[in-house]
């Protein structure tokens, strides 16, 4: 039996380090699925730049939507999440 209204995820670890998350709504039945990837990673002052343009690929490559935290350390670039969004899905509720 399928729940109704609400939201399901599951996250999976990926060899390259990265998660691959699914969540799945319901509405009495399935009414959305999103599939993202998250990938964490470490960067500096002088890699940032750099790191950003690399994730910025990731668009061109299909991507529906693309989220960036930089977190800092002392005021200096010191971990960067991207989270990119690969399948997104509306079914009709009717």
């Amino acid at each position: 039996m399928q729940p109704k209204h609400q939201k399901v995820t599951t996250k999976t670890a990926l060899p390259d380090g990265s998660i691959k998350i699914e969540s799945t709504s319901y509405y009495e039945k399935p009414s959305s699925y999103i599939e993202e990837i998250e990938k964490p990673m470490q960067t500096s002052l002088y890699t940032y730049k750099e790191d950003i343009n690399h994730a910025l690929q990731h668009i061109e490559d299909g991507a529906i939507r693309l989220q960036l935290t930089i977190e800092t350390k002392n005021g200096k670039p010191s971990r960067l999440i991207k989270r990119y969004t690969t399948v997104k899905q509306s079914y009709p509720r009717r």
